[in-house]
C-alpha cells in the first residue's frame, strides 16, 4: 500500500490574507466576500490522490493533495472551506 501523500499548507495559521474571487470558478456566494482581509484560522486536507500514467515503461505517480481554510475575516466573521486560489497572501 503507497503512502497517502500530505502537503503543507501554502497559508500557515495566524496570517494575514485577502479574500479574492478570479479565474473561471466564479461563486456568487463568494463573490461577496471578495477583497476582504482576515486571519487563517486553520486548514485541512480535503482530498488527496495519486496519478500513475501508464504511457512510459516506467510509470511515473504525481501525488495531489487539496486544502481548504477556515478564515476569521476582520468583519468579525468566519468563512469556511476557501481553497489557495480564494486567498492571497497580504503583504506585511
Amino acid at each position: 500500500m503507497e503512502a497517502r501523500p500530505t502537503a503543507k499548507p501554502k497559508y500557515s495559521r495566524g496570517a494575514k490574507v485577502r479574500v479574492r474571487n478570479r479565474g473561471p470558478l466564479v461563486d456568487p456566494e463568494l463573490k461577496k466576500y471578495e477583497n476582504m482581509r482576515g486571519t487563517v484560522v486553520s486548514s485541512k486536507e480535503v482530498v488527496a490522490y495519486a496519478l500513475q500514467t501508464g504511457l512510459s515503461a516506467e510509470p511515473e505517480s504525481v501525488q495531489t493533495v487539496l486544502l481548504v481554510y477556515s478564515v476569521e475575516l476582520e468583519q468579525g466573521f468566519r468563512v469556511d472551506d476557501l481553497f489557495e486560489y480564494c486567498l492571497e497572501l497580504m503583504s506585511s
